[in-house]
């Protein structure tokens, strides 16, 4: 995982999409009101399922009434009848259908390209390159439902932030069906429930790949495993390693194929690093102009690995940092930035 800077505001390609966004979100502000949840009710566009047990076959179309007036009647008089649990039930299912209705929005092929444009064609958690695949828009805040750690529902979902694209990220399929719906936070009460709420309050357990901090905890060993950082900005405490650990298995930073080709990387860099030290010492010791020249061409090579578009930026970076030649270069030759 490598930090992705999230623009301030979209490229003007992007404008109408960002127009459309906003008309969503205005929509789905209107759709619990009482008046359009009972029209919803009345036009029979609410799943039976969403109904409590008395009104399931009342709402099938079969034995709704067929009167306009008579809908309506029949609609006031199941919300009147609803508990306030099953008006917020029904009420969360006028927004979902909106959610449903527009999922193309966030598919949308001129977005994704930006959104991949960020971090040069790669996974914003795996940071492997998007090829074949299909390359999935994740909501960071999941948007309809969430889950904590035990795997229980503990929010009606993140709804405003649905169709934002400052709450995207860009996934291959493994981290984003890992992930799901879970976001945990340090203190659930502190949860933003509606737009009115600033997500600021909220400590997410879950480490995101465009906040700068997060990125920094996170380390690569030898093995290609993903672990704690060894030299942290400042010290963690328990609650920074539960973070770690548990971002780690969500995001299914642990598969064992991407750990496998990190530490081929991280192997082939230091058998580089090796010959690039024993070429060097023949050239020195014999004035060999051959291995002066391999030792060069190595040096070349390994230069390369530090270009932002490479996949696995995060573990070069940590294997570069474990060989005194590595660092040299590391110091020498980065860009200012890599992106993931």
């Amino acid at each position: 995982m490598r930090y992705i800077e999230m623009p301030s505001q979209l490229p003007g390609n992007l404008q109408s999409w960002q127009e459309k966004s906003d008309r969503l979100v205005a929509e789905m502000r209107e759709a619990i009101k009482e008046e359009n949840v009972l029209q919803q009710i009345a036009v029979n566009a609410i799943d039976k399922k969403y109904f409590p047990e008395p009104w399931k076959d009342t709402v099938t179309k079969k034995n709704w009434p067929s009167d306009e007036a008579d809908r309506q009647l029949k609609a006031q008089e199941i919300w009147n009848s609803l508990t306030p649990e099953q008006k917020h039930t029904i009420s969360l299912s006028v927004r979902s259908s909106i959610l449903k209705k527009n999922e193309d929005h966030w598919k949308n092929d001129t977005l994704r390209d930006y959104l991949r444009s960020l971090s040069l064609g790669k996974c914003w958690y795996t940071e492997v390159k998007f090829a074949a695949d299909y390359l999935q828009v994740e909501h960071f805040r999941p948007k309809a439902s969430v889950k904590n750690e035990n795997k229980e529902v503990c929010h009606d979902g993140y709804w405003w932030l649905a169709f934002s694209y400052s709450n995207y990220r860009l996934a291959k399929p493994m981290p984003n069906i890992r992930k799901g719906v879970y976001f945990p936070l340090r203190r659930r009460a502190m949860a933003a429930c509606d737009p009115r709420t600033p997500i600021s309050y909220e400590i997410p357990m879950l480490l995101d790949p465009a906040n700068e901090e997060d990125v920094a905890m996170l380390g690569f060993n030898s093995h290609g495993m993903p672990e704690p950082c060894k030299e942290p900005m400042t010290d963690f405490d328990g609650w920074d390693l539960k973070r770690i650990n548990f971002s780690i298995e969500a995001y299914g930073l642990d598969d064992p194929v991407v750990c496998k080709q990190r530490k081929a990387l991280w192997l082939q860099i230091t058998a580089m690093f090796g010959e690039y030290v024993i070429h060097n010492k023949k050239y020195k010791d014999e004035q060999c102009l051959e291995s002066k020249g391999k030792a060069k061409q190595i040096l070349s090579e390994l230069k390369k690995f530090l270009a932002p578009e490479q996949e696995y930026t995060a573990l070069i970076r940590d294997c570069f940092d474990a060989h005194p030649v590595g660092r040299k270069l590391w110091r020498n030759y980065r860009p200012v930035q890599m992106a993931a």
